[in-house]
């Protein structure tokens, strides 16, 4: 069995347009990481510790980097461009309405190297909270951070669009 990892792999960021706008990315080496939150308050008994209660919920926090090969594809705008709803991607629509910061779905499509089903690691609604591009000899680099209003990713089998 091969390991599957995100060099193996495509990254697709979605707008919420009724037929959705996409800017697909192939990715080189990188990586991903997300953190769930569960909060947690203490409660004491007269000074003594006693129990747990489920504390409010909160949306998944994460952070991708990546090299990539073009910052521009097919003639449209760029990644950047795309994250923050601008250029050639202003008009995109937010996947959360009544919000004044808009959001997209970031999907990674992990392929399987044996050719089986590929794996789809999904955050929906997502909030971009900063960009860090880095440009080199070698390759470019490119990485964000977003805030999710849901506290958990999808995961799923599936092929890639």
């Amino acid at each position: 069995m091969a390991t599957r990892n995100l060099r193996d792999g495509r990254m697709r960021l979605v707008d919420g347009n009724g037929t959705p706008v996409t800017k697909e990315v192939t990715l080189m080496e990188g990586d991903l990481q997300w953190e769930i939150k569960q909060n947690t308050i203490t409660v004491k008994d007269r000074g003594q510790l006693d129990h747990f209660r489920k504390g409010d919920e909160e949306g998944v926090a994460g952070s991708a980097s990546f090299k990539f090969v073009e910052h521009f594809n097919s003639g449209s705008g760029s990644i950047t461009e795309f994250l923050l709803f601008l250029g050639a991607y202003s008009a995109n629509v937010s996947t959360t309405s009544g919000s004044d910061k808009k959001t997209l779905h970031v999907e990674f499509y992990v392929d399987d190297p044996g050719g089986g089903t590929d794996e789809l690691i999904k955050f929906t609604h997502c909030a971009i909270t900063g960009i860090t591009h880095g440009q080199g000899d070698e390759y470019d680099k490119i990485g964000f951070t977003f805030q999710s209003l849901d506290p958990l990713p999808t995961f799923s089998k599936t092929n890639y669009p």
